[in-house]
């Protein structure tokens, strides 16, 4: 059965700088691993949406199981892209074989994940 929850805000506090690469550095440490970072245009074929990227991580990026993901929504708070990272030694816990991508990568409080894969929602077909 399903019910409505309770509305869940995400919003930009400021809590990342983006470096010039584009990666995300914590610049504010905070209790939560979920935060906005900046507005941006995020185009599929000849759409293209302004969304706000959400950041969540899943535990401290130096632990081999962590995993980052960079959520983008619209204006009207769809999601319409996720992009999933994870630390470099993710394969050594990890259930399942992962292929990683090394030359993308995103730094986050010192530490490195590389990407894994993306996931686009309807919205973007």
């Amino acid at each position: 059965m399903w019910q409505m929850l309770d509305a869940y805000v995400v919003e930009d506090r400021g809590d990342y700088a983006q470096e010039a690469d584009g990666s995300p550095k914590r610049i504010h440490a905070s209790e939560a691993h979920t935060s906005g970072v900046g507005m941006f245009n995020v185009e599929v074929g000849t759409q293209r949406w302004t969304c706000l990227r959400v950041i969540e991580v899943s535990e401290d990026v130096t632990v081999k199981s962590a995993q980052l993901t960079e959520s983008y929504l619209t204006q009207a708070g769809r999601t319409l892209l996720v992009r999933h990272f994870c630390h470099p030694g993710f394969s050594d816990v990890a259930r399942f074989p992962v292929a990683l991508n090394a030359s993308e990568q995103r730094s986050v409080d010192g530490g490195v994940c590389l990407h894994w894969y993306d996931t686009l929602t309807s919205l973007a077909l």
